[in-house]
């Protein structure tokens, strides 16, 4: 089953949780920060062995994906919808979809395992962190590393 982006407006509890989870260090003293990424992001939950399509990276700029938690594989489809596998991801893993071209390119995620994906545009996080440096601190605690070593193993570029 493939389930689309554009259907969904509004995150379950399951996914709110989830990303309570992933930001549960700063929640206790940052809240205000917190609620605003909440609210410039988008949360999905993944059932193993679903997929689900992004079209398009984000219209403010490239797309930054983070697997809070499962596994998950991801693939591209150009116009001619041709499958290209790109890579796995665990957790906290960092996705960059990067705004290369107007092409139409869709990205897909397929669930190994149940899964919660964090997606926010690049240019939203850049917002973000400046409004509430402890969000840059955060984030480049937690989830940069993880981009770093990802970096040896291609960031994805479409």
């Amino acid at each position: 089953m493939v389930d689309s982006l554009a259907k969904r407006n509004e995150n379950t509890i399951g996914e709110r949780r989830a990303f309570l989870n992933f930001f549960h260090a700063l929640w206790s003293t940052e809240k205000k920060a917190v609620k605003f990424i909440y609210s410039l992001a988008r949360v999905i939950a993944i059932v193993k062995n679903n997929s689900i399509t992004i079209n398009e990276p984000s219209a403010e700029g490239d797309t930054l994906i983070v697997v809070i938690n499962g596994l998950v594989t991801a693939y591209a489809a150009g116009a001619l919808f041709q499958k290209t596998d790109i890579r796995q991801g665990r957790d906290q893993s960092v996705f960059i979809w990067e705004r290369k071209s107007e092409d139409s390119a869709t990205l897909s995620f397929r669930a190994i395992e149940n899964s919660v994906l964090f997606l926010i545009s690049t240019e939203k996080l850049k917002r973000a962190c400046q409004m509430y440096p402890v969000l840059d601190n955060f984030l480049f605690q937690l989830i940069f590393p993880d981009g770093v070593r990802s970096l040896k193993c291609q960031l994805i570029t479409v």
